[in-house]
């Protein structure tokens, strides 16, 4: 029932669930249904990570930027988490909620791509605009908290 699937770049393989029974779950199309594949092992933390971006290789595993759902004052808004996985799809680190714009709306990651050494991540603001960001990696991974 999951509805936030993420591709996995250069795959035929979609990131179903951060979070199902403690494990990241895959699901692939084998023929003319789909399956679903647990993989590597999932923090408490993830139960709340809905998909966002693909996942790109970054770092010999991958890397998205997700969305959780979080209640101001009554309020649905939406912030991000950047998640890495290792080879395996096991999450090992992800960064504190942030927003790309401003607190209190609806913001949707949906691209991400490397730009040399930095990444671009497209993103929604409250289903009527359109935006870009370009980040330094490096800033990202000294906000990595690790599994």
């Amino acid at each position: 029932h999951e509805k936030n699937w993420a591709p996995i770049l250069g795959t035929s393989s979609w990131l179903y669930s951060c979070h199902e029974e403690s494990r990241v779950v895959t699901a692939s199309r084998q023929g003319d249904r789909w399956v679903l594949t647990p993989r590597g092992p999932s923090p408490a933390v993830a139960r709340g990570f809905r998909g966002g971006t693909q996942l790109v290789p970054c770092d010999g595993g991958w890397l998205a930027c997700v969305h959780e759902v979080a209640d101001e004052d009554g309020r649905r808004t939406y912030e991000h988490r950047w998640v890495w996985f290792d080879a395996d799809l096991a999450i090992v680190g992800w960064s504190s909620p942030f927003v790309f714009r401003s607190r209190r709306q609806i913001e949707f990651a949906a691209g991400l791509a490397w730009y040399g050494d930095r990444l671009v991540c497209t993103f929604g603001v409250r289903d009527e605009q359109a935006w870009l960001s370009i980040l330094n990696y490096q800033q990202l991974v000294r906000g990595r908290v690790s599994a």
